[in-house]
């Protein structure tokens, strides 16, 4: 069952990131239907300045992941894997939360409703199941790394991006990210180190959220506690000058550009070496003049232009005899920022296996005809889980 359902979620997905029409403003989004007000209940205070309490994010319900929650979503998540090595031995990969992390995570979720027409998916809605699942399968491992916090949010539909209303129907999820975050400064971070994780629509959310609340003199002081903001599948929303790591979308939170950076952003786009942007594809975002689309190489953010293996891309089950969820093929995908053939970068991902490898791919070509913008954090969740706890073992001392 964990099985097919993260082949649902992805092929939902891959739909998301092929369907839509965003007009130049990114490309995944949430699916509601009806009015753009929000519920009534619960009641909203809106947070009206950085770190400032919120009535509604106050409540639990509104929470998938928190660590006061007792039906937390990402301590529910199935997490066993399998690594299969390039001989073919299946190994268990070990999973242990960490105990009193130093540093905390807060992650906003991709586009999870994709049958309903332009609009919000509010919170009087039940809860989409894709949004657990979601969870699960991108986020729920952090838990080896950091305290966890994933507030929900009334998402707009994946159609909204091409609709009229766009900027109203979006809105509605600025506004609830901010006032989640600011919730979470003035309730839970009390100085801590925090990481930022978002993925599509989240990232979006995430972008906007930022540009308000961490850039210029005002922001100084929630800068210094970033630790990473890992801003996934931003669809061309995240613009730098080409060859710089900071200008354009933010003036002041660069890409990070060594693996011992800190207070910086990890961001691309992936694509199939064999299916690279289509400059010509009207759902590609076109940067400004002289900016290009951001790519940092998870599997090695000083690698540039040059390639990379991945060490820990966590995929769905594939492999005759793995039984688990999600399995782990270490160094056999590589991953490398090239350039599309107008020259903009994006993360291409190869299949890279040695010689006498006996893995044989059976992703690449199944996602990547269009792009691999469903698997972002899959490819590359090993590689930043090492980042993290590289950085929190260095906190900790």
């Amino acid at each position: 069952m964990r099985r097919t359902s993260a082949l649902l979620v992805a092929a939902a997905l891959v739909v998301a990131g092929c369907s839509s029409d965003d007009g130049g403003s990114g490309a995944d989004v949430t699916a509601g239907g009806g009015d753009v007000s929000t519920t009534e209940a619960p009641t909203s205070t809106t947070a009206a300045a950085l770190g400032a309490e919120s009535e509604r994010y106050a409540d639990l319900a509104l929470w998938h992941c928190h660590p006061d929650k007792d039906d937390d979503a990402c301590d529910a998540a199935d997490l066993r894997a399998t690594s299969v090595d390039a001989e073919g031995t299946q190994t268990p990969v070990e999973h242990v939360a960490a105990v009193d992390p130093p540093i905390d995570c807060l992650y906003v979720y991709p586009t999870v409703e994709y049958t309903k027409p332009p609009g919000i998916q509010g919170f009087d809605e039940p809860i989409n199941p894709l949004e657990l699942i979601t969870i699960a399968n991108t986020f729920a491992r952090y838990s080896e790394v950091c305290r966890q916090f994933a507030p929900r949010y009334e998402q707009m539909t994946i159609t909204g991006y091409g609709d009229e209303k766009f900027e109203e129907y979006f809105a509605v999820g600025d506004e609830q990210v901010t006032e989640a975050f600011d919730h979470y400064l003035a309730t839970e971070n009390d100085g801590r180190p925090f990481v930022l994780i978002g993925h599509s629509q989240g990232t979006h959310h995430l972008i906007r959220m930022m540009q308000d609340r961490f850039e210029g003199e005002g922001g100084a002081a929630v800068r210094s506690r970033l630790l990473y903001a890992l801003l996934l599948g931003p669809t061309g929303w995240l613009e730098v000058p080409d060859g710089e790591v900071v200008g354009g979308t933010f003036e002041d939170v660069p890409l990070c550009a060594t693996p011992e950076d800190t207070g910086c952003i990890v961001a691309f786009d992936s694509f199939a070496a064999s299916h690279p942007p289509d400059p010509d594809d009207p759902r590609q975002t076109r940067p400004a003049a002289g900016m290009v689309r951001a790519c940092t190489n998870p599997a090695d953010l000083a690698a540039g232009e040059d390639p990379a293996l991945l060490g820990g891309p966590f995929l769905s089950s594939s492999t005759a005899g793995v039984s688990t969820p999600n399995e782990v093929w270490p160094g056999y995908y590589s991953a490398r920022c090239a350039r599309d053939a107008s020259g903009q970068p994006f993360l291409e991902i190869s299949a890279a296996p040695d010689d006498g490898d006996v893995r044989v791919d059976a992703v690449l070509d199944r996602f990547g005809a269009d792009s691999l913008h469903v698997l972002d954090p899959n490819f590359a969740m090993g590689d930043l889980l090492d980042l993290l706890a590289a950085q929190s073992a260095a906190i900790a001392g």
